[in-house]
């Protein structure tokens, strides 16, 4: 993995449509530097595959930065912003829940993020009003971006990674979701001083 401080600042990457399996976010042991991270295309087909469309949206419009949609009037319209995580407002190192069957919940981190928009499926598939639904949010909810580092993570995924042109990949994106936000801090997940096991920055 890249040493930190030869990573580049967070303000001087940008996040492609043109490589949109990798994304930009700051390190965990230096928020103004940035850490390459890759999202697996796999997992992206198996979301389209399982019918979990809006999940598939979600990454290109909030994560990745950069998608095409029908906003509330009806009309098309597209963004190229910069990624959630870029603008994360915690990181946060392993649940305290079970995530995945892999028994690898308390290495992972959370990047926090408060989007004002969701992206959600359209089942119209018939014309451009297919493209994805920019939608309201859902209510008193935070976005929670899950990614596992270290190179014993990256590695089985090198190959792929070097298919799709990539290098210097310090993480991998496994998942993302709502949840509620808490009472007290409406920008922080609920319960996020007992859910987690530490907040890194």
């Amino acid at each position: 993995m890249t040493p930190t401080g030869s990573r580049p600042p967070v303000g001087n990457v940008i996040n492609r449509i043109i490589d949109p399996w990798f994304v930009w976010a700051p390190a965990p042991e230096d928020r103004t530097r940035a850490v390459k991270l890759f999202a697996d295309p796999n997992l992206m087909a198996q979301l389209r595959g399982d019918h979990r469309a809006t999940a598939y949206h979600q990454y290109f419009g909030h994560i990745l930065g950069k998608t095409s949609f029908v906003d509330q009037d009806g009309s098309r319209r597209t963004i190229a912003d910069v990624g959630i995580l870029e603008q994360s407002i915690a990181l946060f190192r392993g649940l305290l829940r079970p995530f995945n069957e892999n028994g690898d919940d308390k290495e992972g981190h959370i990047f926090v993020s408060n989007p004002k928009h969701d992206y959600a499926y359209n089942a119209d598939r018939t014309s451009e009003s297919g493209r994805p639904l920019q939608v309201v949010p859902p209510h008193d909810s935070i976005f929670a971006t899950f990614v596992r580092f270290g190179e014993e993570i990256v590695a089985p995924h090198r190959q792929e990674i070097k298919s799709f042109g990539g290098n210097d990949v310090g993480g991998i994106i496994v998942g993302w979701e709502w949840t509620f936000c808490a009472p007290s801090e409406r920008s922080l997940p609920n319960d996020f001083a007992t859910r987690y096991d530490e907040r890194i920055w």
